[in-house]
């Protein structure tokens, strides 16, 4: 499809337009094939040979025409009008097995009019190699320019609802009980023919009802499968150890406009769109980005982006479009994007041995963030501002570059209540006095305070003490080595590259308060100076 035009009505304009004698049509919806057989078979009657060459088995099947061995197509083919249908490649081995034959016969005269239409009064009828791709990408990029190209999408709102109808009724005429709920039609959307009857199998067959939740679980389960997780936050910022600064910020530019859409039309705004977390490793970014998530009663999914990388490239840039769309399909929906750097690097970072896989696939992301359709709201996080490339990841794309630092003194306070009788309930007493672990824990990150959490209880259980104490913190902060010079330095680094980014807003005042923290005075002179780092 091509805008409107079904990939069916485009593949017979690119035909006898003389685009190419070859055709490559991106899928991995194996309905699709059956589709385009019948639709030759129907509406290329005239042609005396069809062919279907199964790659993996090596077999020829003849539609119509004369039996041939497999290596005689282009004899045949300039002979006699003829369509080959080649399937499945799905490896650039099997691209390669076939790129010679195909570059020959891409705009051979004599496959354009063969030679029965030549010497007869046949209409011109071009001979046609047809050939099934997982991906374009199987084939190296100087030669495509050869063959005419066409994707076809997964599936448009009238093949979702006759599919899931005719799989209705296919299933009550066996005597099975099935309830149809009309928000299927719009779930379906983002899955492709055969994903969208297998969806439906699985729930009739477990559930007897066909619903959002049928595709809604089916598309988890194909995040799944490429390395994404879904998730439905269980805690939002109440879960969040200080940081109010950031969260106040958070509710007034996002989570408000989530709540009360609202006001989006009333004040004439467009939505909001993505923001990037920055920050040393730690801070707990991951952490914000699933509580906002909460905060915005959205699900989550999240993604490393180094993982998703390794899963695209070396495959197929199709799989990021399909990633995309199935996002997509599922808004609206927080989409976590971390390691983003990985994805969104400059251009002097990027290895030029990749073939170019990688700048296609950054440019399918990019795409897919600047759509003004977009409904999914994303949150990056970076640990390395430095290799991030904000030319790309402009706004529009992305709202905010928000820095996330080293928590403050009432955050540390917090952040070790929650992780010593909040999120975990212990059964013995708890006589911990936070003020003092807060004050003698400058320049820890929040997974360092977590972890002392965790060290301290295990302090109390080796002891067999029958509570938790001030003092086994103490004995827990002799296991961290923390050089708040260092990371003073690194902040100072995070503050001299946020300040020379220009194409995202940084808020001034979250920056000046982040940078600040590890310069604060201790509250009590006297008990901080019995730490040691």
């Amino acid at each position: 499809m091509n805008g409107q035009i079904h990939y069916l009505d485009l593949f017979q304009l690119y035909r006898f337009s003389n685009r190419s004698n070859v055709f490559l049509i991106e899928t991995d919806d194996p309905k699709r094939l059956a589709e385009f057989l019948g639709f030759i078979k129907t509406k290329f009657s005239d042609y005396k040979n069809i062919y279907h060459i199964n790659i993996q088995l090596r077999e020829l099947t003849v539609i119509k025409g004369q039996h041939i061995q497999p290596q005689e197509i282009r004899k045949v083919a300039r002979i006699d009008p003829t369509i080959a249908v080649y399937s499945w490649v799905i490896t650039k081995e099997h691209a390669r097995s076939l790129l010679d034959l195909l570059v020959a016969l891409s705009h051979d005269e004599e496959m354009y009019f063969p030679r029965s239409a030549r010497l007869g009064s046949m209409v011109k009828l071009p001979s046609t190699i047809v050939v099934f791709t997982h991906s374009l990408s199987f084939f190296p990029e100087n030669v495509r320019k050869l063959f005419a190209e066409i994707s076809i999408p997964p599936s448009n709102e009238k093949e979702r609802k006759v599919i899931i109808d005719e799989t209705i009724k296919l299933a009550k005429m066996k005597g099975l009980k099935v309830s149809l709920r009309k928000e299927a039609y719009i779930a379906s959307a983002g899955l492709n023919l055969h994903e969208i009857e297998t969806a439906l199998l699985e729930s009739i067959k477990t559930r007897q009802v066909v619903d959002a939740e049928t595709f809604r679980v089916f598309k988890v389960n194909m995040l799944k499968r490429y390395g994404l997780e879904y998730i439905e936050p269980k805690y939002g910022f109440e879960a969040v150890g200080g940081y109010g600064y950031l969260k106040d910020f958070l509710k007034k530019r996002i989570i408000l406009f989530y709540r009360y859409p609202n006001l989006i039309k009333k004040y004439g705004l467009r939505p909001p769109r993505g923001i990037l977390l920055f920050g040393p490793p730690g801070t707990g970014k991951s952490w914000l980005a699933k509580a906002l998530a909460r905060e915005m009663r959205l699900p989550m999914v999240s993604l490393n982006a180094a993982d998703l990388l390794r899963g695209i490239v070396g495959e197929s840039e199709q799989r990021a479009r399909k990633i995309t769309r199935l996002l997509e399909s599922m808004a609206p929906i927080v989409v976590f994007i971390d390691e983003a750097d990985q994805l969104f690097q400059s251009r002097g970072q990027v290895m030029s041995t990749d073939s170019g896989v990688f700048r296609r696939v950054q440019n399918i992301l990019l795409e897919w963030l600047g759509d003004e359709e977009r409904k999914s709201f994303i949150v990056m996080a970076t640990n390395y501002l430095e290799q991030f490339d904000f030319a790309s990841v402009r706004a529009g794309r992305i709202d905010y570059a928000i820095p996330v630092m080293f928590p403050d003194y009432e955050a540390r306070k917090e952040i070790v209540k929650l992780h010593t009788e909040v999120l975990t309930k212990p059964m013995v007493k708890i006589e911990v006095d936070y003020k003092i672990v807060a004050e003698k824990t400058i320049g820890f990150t929040g997974a360092e305070l977590r972890q002392l959490c965790e060290t301290a209880k295990i302090l109390a259980a080796t002891s067999n003490s029958d509570k938790i104490t001030t003092e086994h913190f103490m004995e827990a902060m002799g296991s961290f080595n923390i050089d708040i010079e260092e990371r003073k330095q690194l902040v100072e680094q995070y503050e001299r590259q946020a300040k020379a980014i220009k194409t995202v807003i940084i808020p001034r005042d979250i920056l000046e308060i982040s940078m600040s923290v590890l310069n604060e005075k201790p509250k009590s002179q006297d008990v901080f100076s019995r730490v040691s780092f």
